[in-house]
């Protein structure tokens, strides 16, 4: 009776992605053949159309799990540069605003902004008036007020250093 019963191992399942694209089709004769042919073509065509399907999506999805990860990042770096200010760590304020200025999409004028905040504490003027200058186009709506108001902080300390130098000068 086994001699008779097809081998387990050597017929696939039509479930198997493995399974050969061209297994025998069952023979059937007449109309309800034809129907299950025709059928099983079509599955066929569907199974490989979904694994394609699979294959052209895996770079869409790359490319969300990149715009999650920038998204993540730049509100990490933002949160970091804010949170290393306060408690006036301003070399690492500097630090995160420099990691979060790459494609800043939807806030581009806070890497700029806040290098400059961090670089205007640790007494880089010019370095800081640039960084805020560079920012003050970018800002959009109300923001801009708070860029000013560093820019002008910078622009006084500038003053006031050039004063200082300029009153040693010519203090005898």
């Amino acid at each position: 009776m086994s001699a008779q019963q097809p081998d387990v191992a050597e017929t696939p399942h039509p479930a198997d992605p493995e399974a050969p694209e061209r297994a025998a089709d069952p023979p059937v004769a007449g109309p309800a053949g034809a129907a299950m042919r025709e059928l099983l073509a079509g599955n066929r065509r569907r199974r490989r159309i979904r694994k394609w399907a699979r294959i052209a999506s895996i770079p869409l999805a790359l490319a969300a799990a990149l715009l999650v990860v920038k998204i993540l990042g730049m509100y990490g770096f933002a949160h970091q540069s804010i949170r290393a200010f306060l408690v006036l760590d301003f070399p690492r304020t500097v630090t995160m605003a420099q990691w979060q200025g790459a494609l800043n999409w939807f806030e581009p004028y806070k890497a700029d902004y806040n290098l400059g905040t961090g670089l205007a504490e640790l007494g880089q003027l010019d370095t800081a008036r640039a960084a805020l200058e560079r920012a003050l186009p970018l800002a959009p709506g109300l923001e801009v007020c708070a860029v000013r108001y560093n820019l002008a902080t910078v622009v006084e300390r500038q003053g006031d250093r050039s004063y200082a130098v300029n009153v040693r000068a010519l203090t005898p």
